[in-house]
């Protein structure tokens, strides 16, 4: 494989050399169902009396994102680990405090659920 890349790159055709380096790559990785994938955090993000419950890998990095696009400061209140399944499922518990999207008005049991979380972390 790498010999054929050289030979594209002396040749300067570059993008193909990239293409058969990618294209190699690719057959070399273990199937999709075999790899690792990475773990997956549902997080409670505030912004004053909201919370957007919401999936990521990275909580801490996803506030910084969040916050290039608004006014008020946000804060993340909590994380546990989890995916997709277990954000559908709070957004189902806490379906009658939804504002809109994944945004969730801070009432009384949604800030109570919060700090149970970070309780039994500690």
């Amino acid at each position: 494989m790498l010999d054929k890349v050289k030979q594209l790159e002396d040749n300067g055709e570059y993008g193909k050399a990239f293409g058969v380096y990618m294209v190699e790559l690719a057959k070399r990785l273990p199937p999709k169902e075999v790899r690792r994938k990475e773990e997956q955090f549902v997080y409670f993000i505030e912004c004053g009396n909201r919370v957007k419950i919401g999936v990521s890998v990275c909580p801490q990095d996803r506030v910084k994102q969040l916050q290039t696009g608004s006014p008020s400061p946000l804060v993340l209140r909590a994380a546990v680990s989890g995916g997709h399944n277990v954000e559908k499922e709070l957004h189902h518990k806490f379906s009658d405090e939804r504002l809109d999207g994944e945004w969730f008005l801070l009432s009384q049991r949604l800030e109570k659920y919060i700090e149970e979380i970070k309780n039994e972390r500690c």
